[in-house]
């Protein structure tokens, strides 16, 4: 199962969500904010919200409140993300010194890998090597990745200036 969020262009702020190839929806992020809005293409509406201001931890929600999963930074110095989904709790580590790309893992075992598939759009793609993993999973995962992603380049942005 693959999940991919692709931008129209490179000067856009929404992404639309694919699950093999077929619309599952799309999200757009908020001004100021690391919370994300995501409206699915059955009229559900998901959010991936930060919990407080300087918070690490997100959670995934629908309309009612109800958590699909949640993730956190590990640390201040960590790369490592923890995060709480349907196969019970999981890290996404770094795949390499070299490499944007990050792989969720649980108890030693490869459950997935994210990785960006365009630098200008800022796209990101979620390949699902275990078959337990839901497709709520798959986009806490890609939206934990997009956060990632922001974080560096504002982190970027900022050192260049």
């Amino acid at each position: 199962m693959e999940l991919t969020a692709r931008s129209p262009s490179c000067f856009s702020s929404n992404y639309v969500l694919q699950l093999n190839g077929r619309a599952l929806g799309e999200f757009k992020g908020r001004w100021f904010s690391e919370s994300l809005d995501i409206r699915l293409t059955d009229q559900r509406r998901w959010t991936l919200h930060r919990e407080g201001w300087v918070s690490g931890r997100f959670s995934l929600l629908n309309e009612t409140d109800e958590v699909f999963g949640t993730g956190r930074h590990k640390s201040w110095l960590s790369s490592r993300w923890l995060l709480e989904l349907s196969v019970g709790e999981c890290q996404m580590v770094s795949a390499g010194l070299f490499n944007t790309g990050y792989v969720l893992e649980q108890h030693g075992r490869q459950l997935a890998t994210v990785r960006s598939v365009n630098w200008c759009e800022g796209g990101w793609a979620v390949q699902a090597d275990d078959p337990g993993l839901d497709a709520a999973d798959l986009v806490l995962v890609g939206l934990i990745y997009h956060v990632i992603v922001q974080r560096r380049r504002s982190s970027g942005a900022a050192a260049a200036s």
